[in-house]
């Protein structure tokens, strides 16, 4: 990191700068690790609940117990993203203030990560309850 560095900056500067570049591959990680999560998500609730309504089993009872691994795994993981929405906030706050510093006229557009957690997490708890609720009515034969 510090190689691509010109060496006549302050080294005051030069932290800086170091700091921008991580954060920025900080933000970058984060970005992709949500969509990798969300889609794994997806496919694996998709995938469960393909399989368990489309299955003709004698049971459909014992059947809709399926659907809660994608219902639990959909409000979880819908939690987890909206639990992580204050730390994309300190790196969005963290990088504008370094952008500033740095007089950088462009900074990572860190507040995509932000509205990815949210529409994301709000997304999957509305999955889950949904497979919750589709698992009750199944189970209760209505």
């Amino acid at each position: 990191m510090s190689d691509d560095l010109p060496n006549e900056m302050p080294l005051e500067e030069k932290r800086q700068l170091e700091d921008y570049q991580r954060l920025s591959k900080l933000f970058q990680f984060y970005l992709e690790l949500t969509l990798k999560a969300f889609t794994f998500a997806l496919g694996i609730a998709g995938g469960v609940t393909a399989f368990v309504l489309g299955k003709d089993v004698s049971d459909p009872r014992l059947a809709a117990f399926g659907l809660l691994l994608p219902a639990v795994l959909c409000s979880g993981m819908g939690l987890g993203f909206l639990w992580a929405l204050p730390s994309s906030f300190q790196l969005n706050k963290a990088l504008q203030a370094l952008k500033k510093s740095l007089s950088r006229s462009l900074a990572p557009h860190t507040l995509n990560l932000t509205a990815s957690l949210a529409g994301f997490g709000v997304l999957l708890i509305l999955c889950g309850i949904f497979l919750a609720g589709l698992f009750f009515v199944i189970y209760s034969g209505h």
